[in-house]
């Protein structure tokens, strides 16, 4: 039986609906699909696939993503079936896709990329908005903000807008820098070593020294520029970023991540405590309902053949993330051979939450996902995280910088929390108290050479 009320399951549904309306590649109540025709003509008996369909569904308080088909038969009548093993529970939402086919995967990528993050390159405020930020004219004192994945740069700055302590930071900073930047890029087609060269390509040559503020993955996007890229980096500071990877990435999680994404944005939906306090169901929503469209001809398959470890590959922003010790980039970015050669000062902030409220309907999920074992392909069971996390990204991870352990002035722990979270760093007047130290010493300690 569900624990969500109709209610919650009425306001989820028509805030998944709202964040896809852009979607219209991926979404379409009107497309029709005819599959498995045969050669010149449809023999007697053969199936007509149509309207296949991505439904949430809640079972006893845990979403859960599902495919399904409604199928035109010998007869002409048709019937609704389950693609992938269907359990059984109340819709929360039933959306049409358009069927995809796998030379069409790359391209549907990229659309859902410009759906979540729709502007590109370096942005700037102005009256109250990003826009486009002009050309660097001469060096420049830059302070860089990086977002995370499924992300863009107006989710950072609406965080720092929804407390006095960020505008406060805010101010701070455009007294501080000559420029203060945002960095939008794609974050699911592509890699973050390419995001890490296109950054390098819009400010070499341009900045006398550049301090970045990244969250999550726009930590990796920073350590490949501290690394390689030949950037005047001066602070590095990291909110919640999977440097060593995370859990959330591993193949054979796929289906199980983006159900745990799905309820983690209702989460941020329906709580009314500080996860409810963040403006993160859209996107969220949006980016899981959005991948499982764009991957359903993996997902579907992996019904019934071993292609799950596709799904990640096929999807380099997140591949890059996996904690699995046969991630090439991971072992690239964490080789200790080359910390010697990294660039700039890293500092890092992170946290391990847990709800205050755990027998709360809506927190069910994540007592499902701490302490119910994942069965995988190799016999080998394990909890999504094994260890400390802010719901997203493991505590350990957040610490290890370019393959050298961050020493302990340079981490802010928040510890165990039930208010601070992922999506919430910069809400916080203790991360803001933190960067601004390291900042305001490192501008201190230049002054001075």
């Amino acid at each position: 039986m569900s624990t969500f009320s109709a209610e919650n399951r009425k306001d989820v549904g028509e805030c998944i609906k709202s964040s896809i309306s852009s979607m219209e590649s991926l979404f379409s109540a009107e497309h029709m699909e005819a599959s498995e025709r045969m050669t010149g003509r449809r023999r007697s008996g053969a199936t007509l696939r149509q309207q296949p369909r991505l439904q949430l569904v809640d079972v006893d308080g845990v979403l859960r993503w599902r495919y399904r088909d409604v199928e035109a038969g010998p007869s002409g009548r048709r019937s609704l079936r389950a693609i992938a093993a269907t359990a059984m529970g109340d819709v929360v939402v039933d959306l049409p896709l358009k069927p995809l086919n796998r030379n069409q995967v790359l391209a549907a990528m990229q659309s859902l990329d410009d759906s979540l993050t729709p502007s590109r390159g370096l942005r700037v405020i102005h009256e109250g908005q990003l826009v486009k930020a002009p050309e660097i004219e001469h060096p420049a004192k830059v302070l860089l903000f990086i977002h995370g994945t499924f992300s863009k740069g107006e989710a950072l700055y609406d965080e720092l807008k929804s407390t006095e302590d960020g505008h406060k930071f805010l101010h701070w900073a455009h007294e501080h820098y000559d420029h203060v930047l945002f960095f939008d890029h794609p974050t699911l087609a592509v890699s973050p070593i390419l995001n890490a060269v296109e950054l390098s390509t819009l400010l070499a040559g341009r900045c006398s020294s550049i301090d970045i503020i990244a969250h999550s993955r726009g930590g990796i996007v920073a350590a490949w520029a501290a690394k390689g890229m030949k950037l005047p980096l001066g602070i590095v500071c990291t909110l919640g970023s999977p440097l060593d990877g995370t859990s959330l990435a591993s193949p054979y999680r796929l289906r199980d991540t983006l159900d745990y994404f799905a309820n983690v944005a209702a989460a941020c939906k329906l709580a009314t405590g500080a996860l409810g306090a963040v403006p993160f169901a859209g996107p969220l929503f949006a980016a899981t309902a959005g991948l499982m469209s764009v991957l359903q001809t993996v997902l579907y398959a992996s019904a019934k053949t071993p292609l799950i470890d596709a799904g990640i590959a096929i999807v380099p922003g997140l591949a890059a993330q996996s904690r699995v010790d046969n991630n090439p980039e991971r072992i690239a970015l964490q080789d200790d051979r080359t910390a010697a050669h990294v660039s700039g000062t890293f500092i890092g902030v992170t946290a391990n939450f847990s709800p205050q409220h755990i027998d709360e309907p809506i927190w069910q999920f994540w007592k499902r996902w701490q302490r119910l074992p994942w069965s995988v392909a190799n016999k080998v069971t394990d909890a999504i995280f094994e260890s400390a996390n802010d719901l997203v990204v493991d505590c350990d991870s957040a610490k290890k910088f370019c393959g050298a352990p961050a020493a302990a002035t340079q981490i802010f722990d928040f510890g165990d929390t039930h208010l601070v979270h992922h999506c919430n760093y910069l809400t916080q007047s203790r991360t803001l108290d933190f960067v601004k130290t390291h900042l305001t010493d490192r501008h201190a300690a230049a002054g001075r050479t």
